[in-house]
């Protein structure tokens, strides 16, 4: 259970901190803002967050005319989506970042408060888990 907490909090801060890097670099508005919106669609997974970079991404194609940095940034948020998740979810032994998805999702749906069902729903799911392995040791 403790390593979908600090998985949560290390994608967290990973997508903040890449935020916050790639669109200082390229001098795009509205930096502080799209940091925090990466972070919370880190630990709630509503949509992909390499979809935080889109109004960036439109801000340089668009308004500055720059497509060479626009798709620069689109794919380094995309790489970065796909390759850091990735990274960060092998720490977790015997889960799949689908399956995080899903209790974080599930508690939301269950519990009344959002907080409660993001901190309750992948305990539950870790404790089927915990069930399942505890079970096939005894039999």
């Amino acid at each position: 259970m403790r390593g979908v907490f600090v998985s949560s909090l290390k994608l967290a801060a990973f997508h903040a901190g890449f935020t916050w890097l790639t669109l200082r670099a390229f001098r795009t508005h509205f930096v502080c803002l799209a940091t925090a919106a990466s972070a919370l669609v880190a630990v709630l997974p509503l949509v992909p967050v390499a979809l935080v970079a889109l109004p960036a991404v439109f801000e340089l194609v668009l308004l500055r005319g720059a497509p060479v940095q626009g798709l620069a940034l689109a794919a380094l948020h995309l790489g970065a989506y796909y390759f850091g998740d990735d990274l960060i979810f092998r720490e977790i032994e015997p889960t799949l970042p689908y399956l995080v998805g899903l209790g974080v999702f599930g508690g939301m749906y269950t519990f009344s408060s959002p907080l409660q069902g993001v901190l309750l729903g992948p305990m539950l799911l870790a404790l089927l888990s915990v069930g399942y392995n505890l079970h096939r040791e005894m039999y």
